[in-house]
């Protein structure tokens, strides 16, 4: 893995300086033009990298070393993703913190919305966060909580591939994967992100659909176990969209199932699995691990 050193310098008046001094108390990174010198050490260093418009590209899985020259000095940095539509999840470990540095952290989409925030606990500690992503290009602003420490920290910023689900991208009824073309009945796959829309009782996100042409006359039965961090729900559709069947989990870990009777042979059948939240507040056990069993009894 390459180590790459990267140092930023306040170069504009005082009295900018100060102001983005006094914005950084709350610990937030203004999208302001300060202008510094971001030095390489392989190739003795290139402006840019301290407003969102001037943010450096960095790579996945390199680990960066940095430092925060001056007091008031923010940086940015641009990493991009491509995970073809496929959700999967990011994480930005902000480590190596120097006893100087209260470090906080933002990560900001192309459109400029904030996606996902953290603060260090105390003076030199690390900071880590994950952020749910179908991919894309995100901005990183790293500063000192107060605005007024200085010091060395290293950043690194990786794909955890945390998604195991066969058949991706299956988030929808109409890009369910064909188990017909699959050797078992039993599949595992992961649900790594969840939103509930409270207003209208919809959920969006990965959702992990399946398709199936039943070969005899049967009964069925869709059996799901999951990890602890997942509270799962589970809906039956037929091809026209319309709702069979559906099973939500009161608690993380529950297993669950559907049953059908009198099935004939060659219906073809959707099963879709999500993560379940029971309130609109609920931000909790929408991803995590699953194992649906299929079960056909004649």
């Amino acid at each position: 893995m390459n180590r790459k050193a990267i140092a930023a310098r306040c170069t504009l008046p005082a009295i900018i300086a100060a102001f983005a001094s006094v914005l950084m108390v709350s610990g937030g990174c203004p999208d302001g033009s300060l202008i510094g010198l971001v030095g390489d050490d392989s190739n003795g260093g290139f402006a840019g990298g301290t407003s969102r418009e001037t943010a450096v590209a960095i790579d996945l899985d390199e680990r960066y070393s940095v430092r925060l020259q001056d007091t008031g000095d923010e940086h940015w940095f641009k990493m991009t993703t491509a995970n073809d539509g496929v959700w999967d999840r990011i994480e930005v470990d902000v480590n190596e913190v120097g006893s100087g540095i209260r470090a906080s952290l933002r990560v900001v989409d192309s459109d400029g919305v904030e996606v996902a925030s953290a603060d260090a606990v105390n003076v030199g500690a690390r900071v880590l966060l994950t952020h749910n992503t179908l991919g894309g290009t995100y901005y990183i602003c790293i500063t000192d909580y107060a605005g007024t420490g200085t010091g060395a920290y290293s950043l690194r910023v990786r794909n955890l591939d945390v998604n195991s689900t066969p058949g991706e991208p299956n988030d929808t009824h109409a890009e369910a994967y064909n188990l017909d073309e699959f050797p078992v009945l039993d599949i595992s796959g992961t649900i790594v992100h969840m939103v509930y829309h409270h207003t209208t009782d919809t959920y969006s996100g990965d959702w992990d659909w399946f398709k199936f042409t039943t070969w005899s006359d049967s009964d069925i039965s869709f059996q799901v176990s999951v990890s602890e961090s997942l509270r799962f729900g589970l809906e039956l559709r037929d091809p026209s969209n319309l709702l069979l069947g559906r099973f939500q989990a009161a608690s993380p870990g529950q297993t669950g199932n559907i049953f059908i009777t009198s099935v004939s042979a060659g219906q073809e059948l959707y099963i879709g699995i999500y993560g379940h939240r029971i309130s609109s507040s609920d931000q909790t056990a929408t991803h995590g691990d699953y194992t649906l069993s299929i079960t056909l009894t004649e």
